[in-house]
């Protein structure tokens, strides 16, 4: 298990490298950062505060998914205007809710049954996250272009088809490769991501259409296999589906031969996406936006908790790679101003 577990760590390390991830040493910057941290989860907790009990969390889970969803919001996003921000950040929240209630709540199967039916006749939702969610959209959607809005509406819809789909808690049938990359994209949120990056104060879609949805295509490999690559180590312990094993099932595959894989393919899609606007000098707001995207993503999935990379590499002991991933996580923590914001005081 230790030597699985540093092979691992090797893993992420190698992705690492591959993509040349660094962070500047700028404390002006950090401590903007945590401002505006502070400011994302003192708005989104006046959102929901009052909306405890119709949506069924509680408090204590509604700051521990602010300590999550604020810093991916901030570190990825972080060229949107702060109005815009929070409202991602809002989404963003009502998302992770709906799939993962907390303690051991459950998504309710049975709420699918008139889903479409109330959807396409302007009928209530039957539960209350979905009232609230769709409540909350027009604000949300304001900040982008129609074109956008779309497809940000048609990924969240796929991300709730794939809550749905996901607690009957099967893999794939053998042989079925395609199911684990079929499913990952429905529940990835890709397209949402890469739209989100766009909004409409900062691009106008009669004109830089093109780019933009360059840009939505590429950002969405990130999105989903960046995530799956650092999530692997967390969902294995708590015995949870993920690409990785699904994979490995419906393709009779050893699970480090896939890890290689997916570190090949994640590594790949960034790089792709940062040359396709960095080669070009007439894109250098979106090469800064890209750039920026990137470093964040990868900071946040070393730094949160979620991911449970502190313990990873107090697995590793004083092996090689889990000293060089020890180094990238504080590196990634100094970034992530991690002693600087306290959730809880929200």
């Amino acid at each position: 298990m230790e030597d699985r577990t540093d092979r691992y760590a090797s893993t992420i390390v190698g992705f690492l490298d591959d993509i040349g991830y660094s962070e500047p040493d700028d404390k002006v910057l950090e401590g903007h950062r945590a401002q505006v941290m502070r400011a994302v989860c003192r708005d989104t907790m006046e959102h929901f505060r009052p909306r405890l009990k119709e949506l069924q969390i509680t408090d204590e889970w509604l700051t521990c998914l602010a300590r999550t969803i604020v810093r991916m919001t901030v570190f990825g996003w972080e060229r949107l205007p702060l109005d815009v921000m929070t409202q991602l950040n809002i989404y963003f929240m009502y998302a992770i809710s709906i799939d993962d209630p907390g303690g051991d709540a459950q998504l309710d199967p049975r709420l699918i049954q008139s889903f479409a039916a109330d959807l396409t006749t302007g009928r209530e939702q039957a539960h209350p996250k979905y009232r609230s969610l769709f409540a909350f959209f027009p604000d949300l959607f304001r900040c982008y272009g129609p074109i956008s809005q779309t497809m940000m509406f048609k990924s969240n819809m796929a991300y709730m088809q794939a809550c749905w789909i996901e607690c009957q808690t099967f893999r794939g049938l053998p042989g079925a490769t395609d199911y684990p990359m079929f499913m990952r994209r429905l529940n990835g949120l890709g397209e949402f991501c890469g739209a989100a990056l766009l909004p409409a104060a900062q691009f106008d879609e009669q004109t830089q259409l093109e780019e933009m949805m360059s840009l939505i295509a590429q950002v969405e490999p990130v999105i989903i296999l960046v995530n799956d690559l650092f999530s692997f180590y967390k969902e294995s312990a708590a015995g949870d589906g993920c690409l990785v094993n699904n994979i490995a099932a419906t393709g009779g595959l050893d699970l480090e031969e896939v890890l290689a894989r997916l570190r090949r393919d994640a590594a790949r899609a960034v790089n792709t996406l940062l040359e396709v606007f960095t080669n070009d000098f007439r894109q250098a707001v979106l090469a800064d936006i890209v750039d920026v995207f990137v470093r964040g993503y990868v900071r946040w999935h070393l730094c949160d908790e979620r991911y449970r990379l502190a313990s990873l590499v107090a697995q590793c002991g004083d092996s090689d790679n889990g000293a060089k991933l020890r180094r990238h996580r504080e590196i990634a923590c100094r970034a992530a101003c991690v002693d600087l914001v306290d959730f809880d005081a929200f």
